[in-house]
């Protein structure tokens, strides 16, 4: 969703309990856009708070132990490195959102400390809203348990004003709740309680909330349509014409963000190279246009659709065209890296036939069944007791399902195991059986147990397991800038040698943003001296880029390597999404479709 956020210069004044402004906004780099890209909650610098799940890690420097504490947070706050910071990847990795703030500075404690602007008196400013010009700046401590809002796609972090803290928590509680437990009333007694000091404004936040979740495809029309007349029911009579005004406007700019991503796919649709990712931009398209009618009804403004319905017309009757174009053109993604100029290491899939047996032989579905219905518990607690049991299962090499994975493991000393849920590097041969089941516990994780228990899905769990590659040169590639998705740049953060992410003491990164056609920097160099890839590197890897994006219709992250100058592009996440893919490394048309639904990609 788009909002306009006057980070250095103004602040206005809030005139209602509706949205209070924030005490201040700093911009960062947001490095993970994990399921929803914008989180509230309470900040902690304890990695033991932080494994409890529910709150914000702030953290210097990542380190291997703070794994669990980023897996387990809402979001991560850190102030060193790039894309490739432990922090950065273990959060992509586990699909937490992550921002990073490099102009900040830490004091002891730690405690993390921003430049706070220093405002002059108030002034008239558009509106007949007051407004305050800043006049410098102040080092501002954020304490232990201060709430705050961090936003990826802004690249911002929120603080607010003591006496409203409570509130915004409240509110970000009571929308995880409606989100996340499927409970709309959640939000209708958060707002009952709140309603006289909020009136009509309030109600509009509420219904704006809860429509990005609904155009997401995270909540179903019918829980928005309740919220909303929950909303209208408990609003006093004089501001329900107030409200309806404000929904009307709401379904307007909906529609307009929705006509955006419709461009926005048409766009990928010319660059489609199989039929499937040609069928899944279709399908995206019309379930998000489906969507947006059914909020624009509830929102009482059907006609504001009409615009979007136009542009999803124009576009549907050339997607048609081009899956006539396309019919039975499809392959693994390996052969558009391999037109691109690019080579893959060799790699297996393990399907969900695997994690059955393995059930099986444990005798694991009764104990997973009863704990994952067991009402007693809440979802963490499930999620931890459903994870120490598989990870504490039997699997070894003497055992008939033992011998199979390792027989269908590429080659190699060393492997990449990886899920859509977890990633896990350079894992010795004599290491597989235990990494696998650690890859089938992540896809137990609250996040995506709670996901699977609202949509009603079933579990089919794949791993995947690629053999390393050895590499002069190792790093990440994203197909569009990780931060807005804006499709005209390709980043690649690359460093010297095999690594997963840079420790401290590792020499820093080379960040490179390019163009998408040219595979030409974009932006100045920010260190002088060698770098780790030549021109030549960056545009075949601009090259890959636009095979991989091409191939799947949709933003992707790969992991790449450099030996002797060539190209090598690892595993592959479709990163535009409520749900980060991992790829399998077989025809795509045999496994499920990539779930991007919702993706409003900024242009």
């Amino acid at each position: 969703m788009k909002r306009a956020l006057l980070l250095s210069l103004i602040l206005l004044a809030a005139d209602s309990f509706s949205q209070p402004a924030p005490e201040a906004v700093f911009s960062g780099l947001g490095a993970s856009l994990g399921r929803y890209p914008r989180v509230t909650a309470k900040l902690t610098y304890d990695r033991r708070q932080a494994a409890q799940g529910g709150m914000i890690y702030a953290v210097a420097r990542a380190e291997s132990s703070d794994a669990e504490a980023i897996r387990l947070s809402e979001g991560v706050v850190t102030t060193s490195g790039g894309l490739l910071s432990r922090a950065a990847v273990e959060a992509r990795a586990h699909r937490v959102l992550a921002l990073i703030l490099s102009r900040a500075s830490w004091g002891p404690g730690p405690t993390l400390i921003v430049d706070e602007p220093k405002f002059g008196p108030s002034k008239p400013g558009p509106g007949g809203l007051s407004r305050r010009v800043v006049e410098g700046t102040r080092p501002r401590k954020v304490a232990e348990g201060e709430v705050v809002t961090i936003d990826a796609l802004q690249g911002t972090l929120q603080l607010y004003a003591a006496e409203d803290q409570q509130g915004e928590l409240d509110f970000a509680e009571a929308v995880r709740a409606f989100e996340g437990l499927r409970d709309p009333q959640s939000l209708a007694h958060w707002f009952e309680s709140r309603v006289d000091s909020g009136g009509a404004l309030l109600a509009a936040r509420v219904a704006d909330e809860s429509a990005e979740r609904l155009l997401a495809g995270t909540v179903s029309a019918s829980d928005f349509d309740k919220v909303v007349k929950s909303l209208q029911a408990a609003l006093p009579q004089a501001q329900v014409g107030r409200f309806a005004s404000d929904a009307k406007a709401l379904a307007a700019r909906l529609a307009s963000e929705n006509a955006d991503a419709t461009v926005d796919a048409a766009v990928a649709l010319k660059e489609a190279g199989t039929e499937s990712a040609a069928r899944r931009l279709l399908d995206e398209t019309a379930a998000a246009r489906k969507r947006l009618a059914a909020a624009a009804v509830t929102l009482g403004s059907p006609a504001a659709a009409q615009p979007s319905a136009a542009a999803f017309s124009a576009f549907e009757k050339a997607a048609n065209a081009r899956l006539a174009v396309l019919k039975g053109v499809d392959s693994d993604w390996r052969a558009a890296a391999a037109a691109a100029g690019a080579a893959a290491p060799p790699s297996a899939r393990l399907g969900g036939d695997f994690y059955r047996r393995f059930l099986d032989d444990n005798g694991l579905q009764p104990l997973i069944d009863d704990m994952s219905e067991n009402a007693s518990l809440d979802l963490r607690l499930k999620s931890e007791r459903i994870r120490a049991a598989i990870v504490g299962a039997k699997l070894d090499g003497d055992s008939q399902l033992g011998k199979d994975i390792v027989t269908a493991a590429p080659e190699g000393d060393a492997l990449h195991v990886e899920t859509a849920e977890d990633s896990q590097r350079f894992v010795p041969r004599a290491k597989l059986l235990e990494a696998v089941k650690r890859a089938w516990a992540s896809y137990w994780n609250p996040g995506p147990f709670g996901l699977r228990k609202r949509q009603g899905e079933t579990l089919s769990p794949e791993v995947l397991i690629e053999s390393a590659v050895p590499a002069e040169v190792s790093g990440l590639l994203f197909s569009r800038d990780p931060g807005t998705l804006l499709r005209d740049r390709v980043v690649v953060e690359a460093a010297w040698g095999e690594r997963e992410t840079l420790d401290e003491g590792d020499a820093p990164a080379d960040e490179y943003s390019l163009d998408r056609r040219t595979g030409r920097e974009v932006l100045p160099a920010v260190v002088a001296g060698k770098r780790c890839l030549t021109p030549g590197q960056l545009e075949a890897a601009a090259r890959a880029a636009r095979a991989l994006d091409g191939h799947f219709g949709a933003a992707v992250e790969a992991r790449l390597a450099w030996t002797g100058g060539k190209l090598s592009v690892l595993s592959v996440k479709i990163i535009a999404s409520p749900r980060a893919i991992i790829v399998p490394s077989v025809n795509p048309m045999s496994a499920p479709a990539p779930d991007v639904e919702g993706v409003r990609s900024l242009r």
